[in-house]
């Protein structure tokens, strides 16, 4: 058994990747405030066909026929692997809202234009509808079934999916131009202004804009203040994305209403959420003592674990992940909320420490359950049920995970 308390333990803690925001885009230099008045920009529309056939332009070819610069010195090489061109894909292909292209007209090259926030998505374009060896769709969420492994010209030729390959070529895309700019250093400022602030709208941030109300503002609230989950998620202060928010409201959701989750996380969330919102006034008392409760949980799992709780322990490699793991997160709390749990633990934390690192070690299935995503009811469940069996045994108690949930919270209907 490792020593989960060595002051020495050498853990680190990574951010997730889609948190790392990059500050390596060149800095606008000398630019003045004079030098950005007076440039042009004005917007205009145009159809995926019409996009297509402008990339890509080569200022040293005077036979080009393009009018897309898609790789200007600012610009990245291409970073998207195929799922995610084939989403964008099929986003154009359903009608779905896309971010509009921003370019800016060559001063040297009349009707020629760079391509500052765009090239991927264009790229995405030139290798599904041009390319000798075109994308073949995969990844897709909604035709995956229809349009899997095919290309465009497959798509064109066949009865049943040809609407999909004309609504493509004819979804208007809007275009951002930018004219009369008057120093290349005004393109770098715009290009890292674009990137440094178009960060994608997280998942609890849409659910907060969708479902407003007292329970929405009592978790964004409760989870802002809670010094423990935010300890627990290692976060200095109350998170902007609102990670801490959607932390809460996954413990809530689960421990009010795991009999009704059916593999959907989004879609539990939200009912969650909406149900709380719409019957807030008959569950506040209990509401906030669940929370209160999950604070006590966070705080008797740091005694247990010491700097390594909520990480999930890799037995292969003898260590724990310097990562917060959320199922590690939800196994120790849907316990340790319950005083009698708590208590037992305390006296003999070792023996807690020493069955969750056998499991994670010994049983496959439990580590898979705190490696893969809760995309089925036995996955979310099955963790709950391994980590209660092997605990209670450890203490000398039966903990079954069914007589833990408490099922104070109405959920809402399919929202």
């Amino acid at each position: 058994m490792s020593d989960v308390n060595d002051s020495d333990a050498r853990i680190y803690f990574a951010m997730d990747s889609e948190d790392e925001f990059s500050e390596d885009y060149e800095a606008p230099g000398a630019l003045t405030f004079k030098q950005v008045q007076g440039t042009v920009i004005y917007t205009l529309d145009w159809t995926v066909g019409t996009v297509v056939e402008q990339i890509d332009s080569d200022p040293d070819d005077p036979d080009s026929t393009g009018s897309l610069l898609t790789s200007p010195p600012f610009q990245r090489r291409t970073a998207w692997n195929e799922e995610k061109q084939s989403l964008f894909i099929e986003s154009l292909m359903l009608g779905l809202p896309v971010p509009p292209l921003v370019l800016a007209e060559s001063n040297v090259n009349p009707n020629q234009f760079y391509v500052l926030d765009g090239k991927q998505r264009l790229t995405a374009l030139r290798e599904f509808l041009k390319s000798e060896t075109p994308l073949r769709l995969k990844g897709l969420e909604l035709l995956d079934n229809e349009l899997k492994g095919r290309t465009f010209e497959q798509i064109r030729m066949q009865q049943e999916t040809r609407s999909f390959a004309r609504s493509l070529l004819a979804q208007p895309i809007r275009t951002i131009v930018v004219r009369n700019w008057r120093t290349p250093a005004l393109l770098h400022l715009i290009f890292s202004r674009l990137n440094r602030q178009s960060v994608p709208l997280a998942s609890h941030e849409l659910r907060q804009a969708l479902y407003p109300g007292r329970m929405t503002n009592f978790v964004n609230r409760r989870s802002g203040a809670s010094t423990e989950l935010l300890r627990a998620r290692r976060l200095p202060a109350e998170d902007p994305r609102l990670r801490d928010a959607e932390t809460l409201l996954r413990f809530i959701a689960f421990k009010t209403n795991v009999g009704k989750y059916r593999g959907d996380l989004r879609d539990f969330l939200d009912r969650v959420l909406k149900g709380g919102n719409d019957h807030f006034a008959d569950i506040e008392g209990e509401l906030s003592d669940l929370v209160t409760d999950m604070e006590a949980a966070i705080s008797t799992t740091f005694s247990i674990f010491g700097k390594v709780a909520f990480l999930r322990y890799a037995g292969d490699r003898n260590k724990y992940m310097p990562r917060f793991n959320v199922g590690v997160f939800e196994i120790m709390t849907w316990y340790f909320t319950e005083p009698a749990v708590r208590s037992r633990a305390l006296e003999e934390p070792e023996k807690v420490v020493e069955v969750f690192e056998r499991l994670a070690t010994e049983n496959t299935q439990f580590s898979g359950y705190l490696t893969s995503t809760t995309k089925t009811r036995a996955a979310a469940v099955g963790r709950l049920e391994v980590w209660g069996t092997a605990l209670g045994e450890a203490l000398g108690m039966s903990l079954p995970y069914e007589d833990y949930e408490r099922n104070f919270l109405p959920i809402a209907p399919r929202v």
